[in-house]
C-alpha cells in the first residue's frame, strides 16, 4: 500500500471515531483526546483536530 493510501485510511479511521463519539454525546475535549490517542496508535505522527457541533 502506498504511503498516501495508508495515511488516507488511517485518517478515515480516526475521523470515524470522532464522528461516533460526537454522535454519542461525548465532550469536545474527550473527542479530541481520543482521536489523538488513536492517531498515535495507528501510526500518525502529527494529528490536529478541530471539533465543532
Amino acid at each position: 500500500m502506498a504511503a498516501h493510501d495508508r495515511l488516507a485510511h488511517q485518517s478515515q479511521v480516526v475521523l470515524r471515531l470522532g464522528q461516533m463519539l460526537l454522535s454519542f454525546g461525548a465532550s469536545a475535549y474527550r473527542v479530541k483526546k481520543s482521536m489523538a490517542d488513536l492517531a498515535r496508535a495507528v501510526g500518525i505522527s502529527e494529528h490536529r483536530a478541530q471539533v465543532t457541533y
